[in-house]
């Protein structure tokens, strides 16, 4: 009887002997997907049209030319020089000079410019008697990226700006040592 059951089991034919239980199952599934077409868009179209739809909206390059408008109380050379580097910098552009905070909401509210930096008066004066001035930077915050990115530019400008300001202040005062200069402007 054990002989017999191996001969039988020896005889199968090689077509069965290839058709695994996993390759069945696997052949069985791809006859299903391919036949019906919403198990076909799920599984393949629609995951390659989700693919190349997100590599289309990523495609474009970073925002450029922001328009930026200047609120300047101050009207003095490092308030203009404070409008010159933002004005500089690759993500802003600034539009126009408002002579009030008001107009300059207005500006933003319209949706003619996405951020106002506002120059409070006095800030040069402050600024080279070694206080602090804090300057306003209001961002139109519907666009959660174009904030953001102008956030980081313009705050990079006037960092820039603050380091050689400071780096001034303290060579005219003979505190600048060439240690603080090469922390302050690590590229010669």
């Amino acid at each position: 009887m054990e002989q017999q059951a191996i001969i039988q089991e020896t005889t199968l034919s090689p077509e069965a002997k290839e058709k695994s239980p996993f390759r069945k199952v696997v052949s069985r599934e791809w006859r299903r997907i391919t036949r019906r077409w919403p198990l076909l868009f799920v599984t393949f179209i629609g995951p390659v049209f989700s693919f190349l739809l997100i590599v289309w909206i990523f495609s474009y390059n970073t925002p450029r030319e922001l328009p930026v408008a200047i609120v300047d109380m101050d009207h003095t050379a490092l308030s203009r020089q404070i409008t010159r580097m933002t004005d500089a910098t690759a993500i802003a552009s600034v539009m126009r000079n408002f002579g009030s905070l008001t107009e300059a909401r207005k500006a933003i509210e319209s949706g003619k410019v996405d951020a106002v930096l506002y120059i409070p008066s006095d800030t040069e004066k402050k600024v080279y008697k070694g206080h602090s001035v804090n300057l306003a930077l209001y961002l139109n915050n519907t666009n959660v990226i174009k904030s953001g990115l102008l956030n980081s530019g313009i705050r990079k400008a006037i960092g820039t700006l603050s380091a050689g300001i400071k780096l001034q202040v303290q060579m005219k005062s003979g505190k600048a040592s060439r240690r603080q200069y090469r922390e302050l402007y690590p590229f010669s």
